[in-house]
């Protein structure tokens, strides 16, 4: 359950990175690492888990291009058939689109997991320092 919410936070970052004006030309290049440090860094996420995380976010990726993409390819169809051009109405474009957002979204979601999840796990620890008790006379 805490990988499904890490990667939850992850894809909402991510979102949010690309839909900022201006700074989505910087931003959503790296969303998915962003994404991934956030919700590695909020859910603690171990080196193991965080290699899973970064595939679960890969897949929201691609869901993510897959759904826009079909999106884009309907609004393209309803141009097509009202005289404008279509330029996506290819077979192959989805399933490239999907798989190409599916391995970035992957890669760079894990390498953003990694670090968060050491980020996460370096401020859970508590200080080992304990303080010397007084030396009263007796």
């Amino acid at each position: 359950m805490k990988l499904v919410q890490a990667s939850l936070i992850a894809l909402g970052v991510a979102v949010v990175c690309l839909l900022i004006p201006i700074v989505h030309f910087v931003s959503g290049p790296l969303a998915p690492v962003i994404g991934g440090i956030v919700g590695a860094s909020r859910g603690k996420v171990t080196t193991g888990q965080a290699f899973i995380l970064g595939i679960i976010i890969g897949v929201e990726f691609a869901i993510l291009a897959a759904v826009i993409g079909w999106l884009v390819v309907a609004v393209a169809a309803n141009l097509a058939e009202s005289g404008g051009t279509a330029p996506f109405m290819q077979a192959n474009v989805l399933p490239a689109l999907a798989g190409g957002a599916l391995v970035y979204g992957a890669i760079l979601g894990t390498i953003g997991s990694l670090i968060g999840g050491a980020m996460g796990r370096r401020g859970n620890k508590q200080p080992t320092t304990t303080v010397p008790a007084e030396n009263s006379p007796s």
